[in-house]
């Protein structure tokens, strides 16, 4: 099965899943000690960086990434509310739209990382089509049918194990199973079994069977990505 997101630093020969996609390789080209499974890469900047460089300098410094290496995706990019007593709305913007403008000009779909702005992020976006999809997404109903307009998957988290989390359940429940993907978000190899549970809770809430699900998620992250590499 494919983490839809994991961090390379939490990659080992140890873990379960037999795919990863991994963002942010604009900072790290580090693929993961030991993983043999397959590869996406993707490059970007997240928001908690966003005020480390220009855009100028964003603009260029990922361009020539993206001209010298074979990614999967943009991101991951976006919005985090949270963040913005360290890195403004602004700054934030900035980094969105070089990287949103690069995603067009590469014609590479997109990862978004968004955390109490989706309202601003949706109109940034705008209203065409994209390939692309919505990290640990944990927004309501309404927001996640403006996402799936837009042509974007969703992305189901750990988050969905904890009943408190009612808005992830929902959307596990609810998401087209065809614009559907799981992920663990992990940064650190303990985390990365997460995958597992999210799949057994995530099959239990649609009441279909974990085979079922692992297979339709592969499908949605090959279709979404691409061919993948193999890592080294």
């Amino acid at each position: 099965m494919i983490d839809a997101h994991i961090h390379a630093s939490a990659l080992t020969s140890e873990m379960t899943a037999t795919g990863a996609v991994i963002p942010d390789v604009f900072l790290s080209n580090e693929a993961g000690s030991g993983f043999e499974g397959s590869i996406w890469r993707c490059a970007g900047l997240h928001p908690m960086h966003a005020s480390d460089i220009s855009k100028e300098n964003l603009k260029r410094s990922l361009r020539e990434k993206l001209e010298s290496g074979s990614f999967a995706a943009i991101g991951e990019f976006g919005l985090d509310r949270i963040l913005e007593a360290r890195h403004s709305r602004e700054r934030q913007e900035e980094a969105f739209e070089v990287q949103l403008e690069l995603s067009e000009a590469f014609q590479l779909p997109i990862v978004l990382h968004v955390v109490r702005r989706h309202g601003r992020v949706l109109e940034l976006l705008g209203t065409r089509a994209r390939a692309g999809m919505v990290h640990d997404f944990q927004g309501s109903s309404e927001l996640a049918e403006q996402y799936l307009a837009r042509g974007l998957s969703l992305s189901v988290g750990p988050s969905v194990l904890d009943p408190r989390h009612k808005k992830a359940r929902i959307i596990a429940m609810e998401c087209p199973l065809e614009r559907l993907l799981l992920e663990t978000d992990a940064e650190v190899p303990e985390h990365a079994s997460r995958l597992l549970d999210v799949r057994r809770e995530v099959a239990k809430l649609r009441n279909i069977g974990e085979r079922e699900l692992s297979a339709a998620v592969d499908r949605n992250v090959q279709r979404l990505f691409g061919l993948a590499e193999k890592s080294q």
